[in-house]
């Protein structure tokens, strides 16, 4: 996958569109919830007694929570202005989602660019403390 640095987007006068994100993450949102009450269900199974149906729906709600985050990760957003597929870049300058949080560092940070409207958004999918537990 190609590199880029965001800088230098933003010197040959492309825009960051913020609200592209949100937009691109909305549609794992659900699947994501009902998965993680599957696997909390698992949990409350495992409590109860019933190991074997608890431990293999917490697995098997694991397992597509993964597999849905590498589809998420590698899947191509379509732009909102031109309808054409976002070209995608590993980012060579990552920024953390909390920039006040002194702890954060993105490891992972994917740059979407739309090349015909000159604009670009960023996402991050890993962060040495994704939960802001410091």
């Amino acid at each position: 996958m190609d590199k880029i640095d965001p800088s230098e987007l933003i010197e040959k006068e492309y825009a960051e569109a913020n609200d592209w994100d949100h937009d691109f993450g909305k549609a794992y949102g659900w699947p994501n919830l009902i998965l993680a009450l599957a696997f909390f269900t698992g949990v409350l199974l495992v409590f109860r007694g019933h190991t074997t149906l608890g431990g293999l729906t917490m697995l098997a709600s694991l397992v597509v929570i993964l597999v849905l985050w590498c589809f998420f990760r590698h899947s191509k957003p379509v732009s909102p202005i031109t309808g054409k597929m976002l070209t995608p870049y590993l980012s060579t300058n990552p920024r953390p989602r909390n920039p006040y949080d002194p702890d954060a560092s993105p490891i992972v940070e994917m740059i979407y660019v739309d090349h015909d409207s000159k604009r670009f958004f960023r996402h991050v999918f890993l962060e040495n403390d994704p939960i802001g537990s410091g």
